[in-house]
C-alpha cells in the first residue's frame, strides 16, 4: 500500500498503540484489561469478550466483581455530618443542606471561616512578602493631589449611604485627647472652634477638620506623628501638606497645627 511518509508514521503509531498490553489499576474501580485490539479479557475466568461492554455484563455473573462494587459503593463522605453517598455531585449537593455545616460560621461569600487556615494564609503572605516574592503593585508609585481628592470624595459619598441606610451617623474617629487640647485654645484665644465633641467635625470639600471656628474662618488640625515625614524637624508628609493647601485654596482661612511630639503649636 503506497502512503505518504506522515500517513505511515501515524499507521506505525497506531498498530503499536492499538498491539500492546493494559493494565487497570484495581482500586479504580475499572475491573477490566485489555490485551490486545478488539479484545477485553476478564480478570476473574480470563474468558474473551469483544467489546468492553460486553466485558462489564459479564462481570456481573462473578460474585468477586459484585463484591468489590459494594464495597466501593459508600465512599464519598460528608467531612461535618459523616455521612456517605455513592457519588461525588450528591456529596455537593448535600453540602448546601447539610446542617452540621449550616451552623459554623461563613463570610460574605458563604465560605466557612476556620481560622487555622486564615493565620496559615497570612503567614505564608508575610512569608512571601519578606522574600519579595509579592511586590505592591504601587510600590513607588504616589496618587497624585487630585486622585486623593477622588478617593476622599468616594469615602465621603460611602459614609453619606451608610448614614441614608442605618440612620446613624459615621464619621471619622475622633481622638478624645484633640479635643480637649482644641476646647484649652478655645479659652485661652477665645476661639469658637468646633470639632467632633461639641456638634461634629466640619467637611471641607471631600475632607474633614479637627477644628473650624467659622466666624474668625480658622482651621485646626491636631497632628501624631504618623502625619509627618520627619517629627522631630516639623516636616510634614506630603499628604497632609496637599491636604492643607487644598483646604486654604477653599476657604482662604488661617490654619493651624499642633505638633503631638514637639508640644508646638504653629501656623501653616
Amino acid at each position: 500500500m503506497n502512503m505518504p511518509e506522515y500517513g505511515r508514521h501515524c499507521y506505525k503509531y497506531y498498530m503499536s498503540i492499538s498491539n500492546s498490553v493494559f493494565l487497570f489499576n484495581e482500586h479504580s474501580g475499572k475491573n477490566w484489561r485489555r490485551k490486545e485490539a478488539g479484545t477485553w479479557i476478564c480478570r476473574y475466568c480470563n474468558k474473551d469478550c469483544v467489546t468492553k461492554h460486553n466485558l462489564l455484563e459479564h462481570y456481573k455473573s462473578h460474585p468477586e466483581y459484585k463484591q468489590v462494587s459494594r464495597n466501593n459503593e459508600h465512599k464519598w463522605c460528608c467531612e461535618y455530618c459523616n455521612n456517605t453517598f455513592k457519588t461525588r455531585r450528591i456529596l455537593f449537593n448535600h453540602y448546601k443542606e447539610c446542617e452540621e455545616k449550616l451552623k459554623l460560621p461563613h463570610d460574605k461569600s458563604g465560605r466557612i471561616l476556620k481560622p487555622e487556615r486564615h493565620i496559615k494564609r497570612v503567614e505564608t503572605f508575610n512569608r512571601h512578602f519578606s522574600e519579595g516574592k509579592i511586590i505592591p503593585w504601587n510600590r513607588g508609585k504616589k496618587n497624585s493631589p487630585e486622585h486623593n481628592v477622588h478617593i476622599a470624595e468616594g469615602t465621603l459619598r460611602y459614609l453619606n449611604n451608610q448614614l441614608e441606610e442605618q440612620g446613624k451617623a459615621l464619621f471619622p474617629r475622633v481622638n478624645t485627647i484633640g479635643c480637649e487640647y482644641i476646647d484649652k485654645l478655645n479659652k485661652e484665644h477665645n476661639w469658637n472652634l468646633q470639632h467632633g465633641l461639641n456638634g461634629g467635625e466640619i467637611h471641607i470639600g471631600p475632607y474633614s477638620v479637627d477644628g473650624y471656628d467659622k466666624e474668625l474662618n480658622i482651621v485646626f488640625e491636631y497632628d501624631e506623628p504618623q502625619h509627618y515625614k520627619d517629627v522631630m524637624n516639623n516636616i510634614l508628609t506630603e499628604r497632609d501638606l496637599n491636604r492643607m493647601y487644598y483646604i486654604k485654596e477653599q476657604l482662604h482661612c488661617r490654619f493651624f497645627r499642633y505638633n503631638e511630639k514637639l508640644d508646638l503649636l504653629y501656623e501653616g
